[in-house]
């Protein structure tokens, strides 16, 4: 089977990373010698950053998803491949693309030098990209191709393709898309921020590294956005409810889509809590935040009152979402 990393590509190359290109090049130059050890030492001793890459933690949502060794797996903005190769040892195929031809090459390589025979590469794009492997049947189901479908910190970003001029069209189209690659039983999942999240408001900045433009009404955070970034707000993020209308707006049957809260947050998701669940939920932030000291008597007031916890659910900072068709 041949590598889409081997094949011509028009998608047009952006880097973006863990770390930064030059930190990269340093590690693809140990992995064209073959030394793999070396590289792993590299990103580990100098950059720190093992766990974000190789870290089988990162990807504990898989465990909602369907891991059959006759499923198909399919990556969208795969970056360095960590979910790609955590998936690879429960399904018949892991597929995964990015915008980085310099990341692609980083996962091409290590399925080389890992011998890792059911993963595969390519530069690419949301829009562009088809499934020539799975021609519209994959995994013993009818419909598209790929029992499941990972977008984890990729959905805020796919507006700045800048094809339709409302953002939101843009996920929308992109969603459609994907919906159509999914099998009749497949799961997507997307992780990503919570646009009212109350980390906000302290220390957190939003996409365009502002603050509190998450909060502001589209047109003002745009209006911001240009004057401090000279461009437009297009990384657009949304409340559980409003994830929930993205997906019935893309097709999805909102009865088969499930939400999460990811504490800490999506990109290690220590605990994944349903967010309609308030017993779940009063037992989480019990045992978050212990029960003494100032944050213990607010815990323990907040998990009282049912009014509280759905009042504060919704300030956790990022979503776990799995939707089917």
């Amino acid at each position: 089977m041949a590598n889409m990393a081997n094949i011509a590509s028009k998608t047009k190359d952006i880097y973006w990373g863990e770390f930064s290109e030059t930190d990269l090049d340093a590690v693809l130059a140990f992995m064209r010698k073959g030394d793999l050890v070396a590289a792993k030492r590299y990103i580990d001793d100098d950059l720190g950053r093992s766990d974000f890459i190789f870290g089988k933690p990162r990807s504990d949502f898989m465990y909602y998803m369907n891991l059959d060794k006759n499923a198909r797996c399919l990556d969208i903005g795969c970056g360095l491949g960590v979910h790609s190769f955590n998936f690879a040892p429960y399904v018949k195929e892991a597929v995964g693309f990015d915008q980085s031809a310099k990341r692609v090459e980083f996962c091409s390589l290590r399925s080389k030098l890992e011998k890792v025979s059911n993963v595969r590469f390519g530069h690419d794009s949301i829009m562009s990209f088809e499934d020539k492997v799975g021609n519209g049947a994959g995994g013993g189901s009818a419909g598209g191709g790929f029992d499941n479908i990972i977008m984890n910190g990729v959905l805020e970003w796919v507006p700045e393709a800048r094809i339709n001029k409302d953002p939101r069209q843009d996920q929308i189209d992109a969603l459609k898309k994907l919906r159509t690659l999914l099998t009749d039983k497949g799961i997507l999942y997307i992780g990503i921020e919570n646009r009212f999240a109350l980390n906000y408001l302290t220390s957190a900045r939003d996409h365009n590294r502002l603050k509190y433009t998450t909060f502001m009404p589209r047109f003002l955070a745009s209006w911001v956005t240009s004057i401090f970034r000279g461009k437009t707000y297009r990384t657009y993020t949304y409340s559980a409810f409003g994830y929930r209308k993205l997906l019935k707006d893309a097709g999805f049957d909102l009865s088969k889509v499930s939400i999460y809260i990811a504490h800490p947050g999506y990109n290690l998701p220590k605990y994944l809590v349903p967010l309609e669940d308030l017993t779940a939920l009063r037992f989480f932030i019990g045992g978050l935040v212990g029960t003494s000291g100032f944050k213990g008597k607010v815990a323990g007031l907040i998990s009282r009152s049912d009014l509280l916890l759905r009042m504060f659910k919704h300030g956790f900072y990022s979503y776990a979402i799995f939707a089917r068709k």
